[in-house]
């Protein structure tokens, strides 16, 4: 049997794991649907299953050039599913697409994932903990998806998000919700709070010193979390990068003398000098 010479026959390379979904251009189309839309979708896979994608990494996989990645990456930009980063993207959730909270949580977040991850390996594998608002504390909750038998509380959406992909146990307090910091405040959330315990707490921080504590920029996030360290039965851990201990906030959290450890990527040699002789604990990431 003759094949028609004017039906198209697959070349070696529509075929390959590079070019997969090359033949679903459709000719004149610009924009998105310009990008072959089977490469498009993996992409958009590795996003919404690690929050966040390298261009370089990606470029490597598919065989193509890093041009070609950041113009998929714009493709899905385009559609909201992504926010473009230096070197990569990170997956826009359409609860969380708050300008503010999004360059928060872009901001440093190479040390406060080196952050997270050192905060998991100290915490349990089972018992109770409340996390505070913040984007450093939503990528600890990122680190503990796979403990079950850890009873996470937290007024932080952007953390219940993290965990909705694995196997956390979390529940999310009531309250209402402050759009900025996506967080969980107000009279709910205190009435919540009071039929709660837990062993331990993970907090964050606008800002950190020896001298004025942990404050935070809003009111009612800090009222919030001073009500979880009341209702917390033993070790406050506190995650900030590094940014943190030059800034400054109005409301007062809680004193540095409360605090069991402070988990950072850097701080000036004389507060750690200075936390240390109040007895604070201090991991420094590298």
């Amino acid at each position: 049997m003759k094949t028609n010479p004017t039906q198209d026959t697959p070349s070696p390379s529509t075929t390959s794991h590079h070019d997969t979904g090359e033949s679903s251009l459709k000719p004149g189309r610009t924009g998105v649907e310009a990008v072959p839309l089977s490469r498009l979708r993996v992409v958009e896979e590795r996003l919404r299953q690690n929050g966040e994608v390298i261009v370089a990494n990606l470029a490597r996989e598919f065989g193509v050039s890093e041009m070609t990645i950041r113009r998929d990456l714009t493709a899905l930009e385009e559609r909201g599913v992504a926010q473009r980063s230096h070197g990569g993207a990170i997956l826009v959730d359409s609860t969380f697409s708050d300008p503010r909270f999004i360059e928060s949580r872009l901001h440093q977040r190479a040390a406060k994932r080196r952050i997270a991850h050192r905060c998991a390996e100290l915490l349990p594998k089972s018992g109770s903990l409340f996390v505070g608002g913040g984007t450093t504390t939503s990528e600890v909750v990122s680190c503990l998806r796979d403990r079950p038998d850890l009873n996470i509380f937290t007024s932080n959406l952007a953390a219940a998000s993290e965990a909705m992909s694995g196997g956390a146990s979390l529940s999310i307090i009531g309250g209402a919700v402050q759009g900025p910091t996506c967080s969980l405040v107000g009279e709910l959330a205190r009435a919540s709070l009071a039929l709660l315990w837990a062993e331990r707490m993970v907090l964050g921080a606008d800002a950190i010193s020896a001298e004025g504590g942990i404050t935070s920029h809003g009111g009612a996030e800090a009222d919030v979390a001073r009500m979880m360290i009341e209702r917390t039965r033993g070790d406050l851990i506190c995650v900030v990068d590094s940014t943190k201990w030059a800034a400054l906030a109005d409301h007062v959290v809680v004193p540095i003398t409360r605090i069991s450890m402070v988990i950072t990527d850097g701080m000036p040699a004389d507060e750690k000098a200075r936390l240390t002789r109040l007895g604070v604990k201090v991991e420094l990431v590298g």
